[in-house]
C-alpha cells in the first residue's frame, strides 16, 4: 500500500524524461523530491499507471445498443419494456431506464390531455360567448350534459412517455368509437 501522495501526471512525465536522459533513480528522486523507491516502483509498473482497470461488472449494453435505445425512445412514445422487446435486448428494463435517465435530452413526462389554448382560440371562445349573451328563451332548448367520458381503450389517467426535449410534446388521444371496432 502506498503511504505518500500519488504521482501527478507532470511528475510521471518528469520521471520518463529524466530516465530517457540516462539519470539514475537516485538523481531523479532528488530532482522531483520523491523517494527512490517511489521512482523505482513507478518505472517497474509503468504500464499499470498508464492504464487503469475499470471497476465493477462488465457493461451489459454496448455503446451501439445505448444509441438504439435513445433513438427508439426519441422517435416513439413507448415504455421501457416495449423498447426492450422491440430491440430484443438482454438488459433489464431498469438498465434501459438508467440509459434514458442519463441522457439530458430525454425526460419521462406525462402526456398533455389537450394542447394549450393559443390567443386565436381564446378570441374565438370570447366571440362565441358574446354572441350568446342575449339568449334568453333559446337556452331552454339547449340540452346540457355532464360530458361523461367513456374509455373504450382502457384507463387513461396517467399516460406518460419518454419525451425528447428537442421535439414537440405529444398529446394524449384516446381511441374513438371507429378505432375501437
Amino acid at each position: 500500500m502506498p503511504k505518500g501522495k500519488c504521482l501527478s501526471e507532470f511528475e510521471k512525465g518528469q520521471i520518463n524524461g529524466f530516465k530517457q536522459n540516462n539519470l539514475s533513480n537516485r538523481q531523479i528522486a532528488k530532482l522531483i523530491n520523491r523517494s527512490e523507491g517511489c521512482i523505482r516502483n513507478y518505472l517497474k509498473t509503468k504500464e499499470i499507471h498508464v492504464k487503469k482497470s475499470k471497476r465493477g461488472p462488465k457493461e451489459i449494453l454496448s455503446p451501439r445498443e445505448k444509441r438504439l435505445i435513445l433513438k427508439e425512445a426519441s422517435n416513439n412514445s413507448i415504455s421501457t419494456p416495449k423498447i426492450k422487446h422491440n430491440l430484443k435486448l438482454k438488459a433489464s428494463r431498469w438498465t434501459i431506464r438508467k440509459v434514458l435517465n442519463t441522457n439530458v435530452n430525454i425526460k419521462y413526462i406525462k402526456k398533455l390531455k389537450k394542447p394549450p389554448l393559443n390567443p386565436h382560440h381564446k378570441l374565438t371562445r370570447l366571440d362565441w360567448a358574446k354572441d350568446k349573451v342575449g339568449w334568453d328563451e333559446k337556452w331552454r332548448h339547449v340540452i346540457w350534459s355532464d360530458e361523461k367520458k367513456i374509455n373504450l381503450d382502457g384507463p387513461d389517467g396517467f399516460a406518460a412517455y419518454w419525451h425528447d426535449l428537442r421535439k414537440e410534446e405529444k398529446f394524449f388521444q384516446s381511441a374513438t368509437l371507429e378505432e375501437a371496432h
